[in-house]
């Protein structure tokens, strides 16, 4: 992909895909995955693209799961 490209996008730029099929409320090892990042780091990455439609700026496309525990933990 030609435009692919890795950044640091600040949280709150991010918006949650609501067409996603993950129900957050049943995801199991949220914390360990929490415990995971705090000690280790992000290990793979979390997969946005660029909206258009004067929402926040990026949606969520991949990586629900590390978002959540990323704004968890305050990062």
């Amino acid at each position: 992909m030609k435009y692919l490209r890795t950044d640091e996008i600040p949280l709150d730029q991010i918006e949650v895909n609501p067409h996603h099929l993950r129900d957050v409320t049943r995801m199991k090892d949220l914390d360990r995955l929490k415990e995971s990042i705090r000690v280790n780091g992000l290990w793979q990455s979390i997969l946005v693209r660029v909206r258009h439609d004067g929402g926040r700026q990026f949606q969520l496309v991949a990586g629900e799961r590390r978002f959540l525990a990323h704004q968890e933990l305050g990062r």
